[in-house]
């Protein structure tokens, strides 16, 4: 499982997110002697920057979201509702991302209730409404994220600049300035300073929407 927020869900539906940056616990330290250290083990250094990385994250079982190929499947915040199908009642999922304003259920005899929003965290299998497959897994310190990751993180382009997708934050400049901007909105303002590793998990999606 991956969890997303209900604006990240909105993203990936419409193709605005395909990378998603996730920070390493407990962070890895860097030696030019050795690699990346982490968890008591050592990764080996490179000739290049790019290839210690590398020896890194192709190590067997080290980013804990998997590896290329493998499939996730996004929890989100949902509810249940209940209707009648021929007298009988039947349980359907409700989300969210699609319905923030939602106030009500129906059950068989017509009768409303609230909607008991559910965290994501506690979304089961049955429930996911969409599926992921990464397509390639990396690590950088945040503040290097590029324009083009930039734009994968939902980032996108108005007439007067740049903003997350479906968000009404400021215009930025660049995409990389509208991503930090987004980034302490969720983390804090303290968060983009402290410039974490994190893994780049980027992804498509194989099974998404209504079900």
């Amino acid at each position: 499982p991956i969890l997303f927020n209900s604006e990240m869900v909105r993203a990936i539906l419409n193709g605005n997110k395909t990378q998603t940056r996730r920070v390493i616990k407990p962070q890895p330290t860097l030696s030019q002697s050795s690699g990346f250290n982490w968890k008591g083990h050592s990764y080996g250094i490179n000739s290049t920057y790019k290839g210690t990385i590398k020896n890194f994250v192709d190590s067997n079982q080290v980013c804990p979201f998997g590896k290329v190929g493998d499939q996730l499947f996004v929890q989100e915040t949902y509810g249940t509702k209940i209707r009648s199908l021929g007298g009988t009642p039947h349980e359907s999922f409700v989300y969210k991302a699609d319905n923030p304003n939602e106030i009500a259920y129906y059950d068989c005899k017509g009768m409303g209730y609230p909607v008991r929003w559910k965290p994501s965290s506690r979304m089961p299998r049955k429930a996911s409404r969409i599926l992921l497959e990464i397509t390639n897994i990396s690590l950088e310190l945040l503040n290097n994220i590029s324009e083009e990751s930039a734009k994968a993180e939902r980032i996108v382009e108005t007439i007067k600049g740049w903003k997350p997708y479906q968000a009404s934050k400021r215009l930025c400049s660049s995409p990389e300035l509208a991503f930090k901007l987004l980034w302490e909105q969720y983390k804090g303002s303290k968060s983009w300073n402290e410039n974490p590793w994190v893994w780049v998990i980027e992804f498509k999606v194989i099974q998404g929407g209504d079900q």
